[in-house]
């Protein structure tokens, strides 16, 4: 067995392997479950200024913003989610979490807690388009 931990997405991220076959290249393996969980840390952080997720909170009502595609396929999922279940699954949560002390404000003046279908639509080719004020969080 082997495992290893490193701290990404806020929090202790730990990756075990169990068993494999002889063939396998498990440190390899654990370097790519690793490599995966950086991505969507770099892509849809909250904390990370330079995420997507971040670039949108900051952005004005009205803008569009291109995002990878794998952080454009979750808020597709976050979008089908918050249909499904009639608003109760939020994304742009974030306001709240601020102010329950969850996470730390990026700034001072913290939007109002919204729906997250006032807060963006997707469009095409991977852009989101920011409809009002307001913080998204994926985690």
């Amino acid at each position: 067995m082997r495992r290893r931990a490193r701290p990404l997405l806020g929090t202790l991220v730990d990756v075990t392997v169990a068993s494999a076959p002889a063939h396998i290249d498990v440190d390899g393996a654990i370097e790519a479950a690793f490599a995966a969980v950086a991505l969507t840390h770099r892509l849809m952080s909250f904390h990370d200024s330079g995420s997507d997720v971040a670039r949108l909170n900051r952005a004005a009502p009205g803008a569009v913003v291109a995002v990878d595609a794998h952080t454009w396929n979750v808020l597709a999922l976050a979008q089908r989610m918050f249909d499904t279940s009639g608003g109760v699954f939020n994304a742009a949560c974030a306001p709240r979490l601020v102010e329950w002390d969850c996470l730390p404000a990026p700034e001072q003046v913290r939007p109002a807690y919204a729906a997250q279908a006032d807060v963006y639509a997707l469009d095409e080719d991977n852009r989101v388009r920011k409809l009002g004020p307001g913080w998204i969080d994926l985690g």
